[in-house]
């Protein structure tokens, strides 16, 4: 008797493997994200909201607010609404 090293699938070879699982999904972490300069800025209001929001925030530390401030400053946008151009 003979045998076959890689014998052929029941469904005659027809049938794909199946696909890899999934990657994880990606995590941000928002204290060393860098932003890169783009098209959308958010504006100085916003970011005095997030300032006021974090100012008092006991499960951030000192070190880590001035590195969410460092690295959010790139992205502001200081026009003032109605300024004149």
């Amino acid at each position: 008797m003979v045998k076959i090293a890689n014998p052929p699938p029941p469904d005659g070879g027809k049938s794909k493997p199946p696909p890899p699982p999934a990657p994880p999904p990606r995590v941000i972490d928002l204290l060393s994200f860098k932003p890169t300069l783009c098209d959308e800025l958010i504006p100085a209001d916003n970011f005095v909201a997030i300032l006021a929001v974090n100012v008092e925030n006991q499960e951030l530390s000192d070190l880590d607010f001035r590195e969410l401030v460092r690295n959010t400053l790139p992205i502001v946008s200081y026009k003032a609404k109605g300024a004149i151009e």
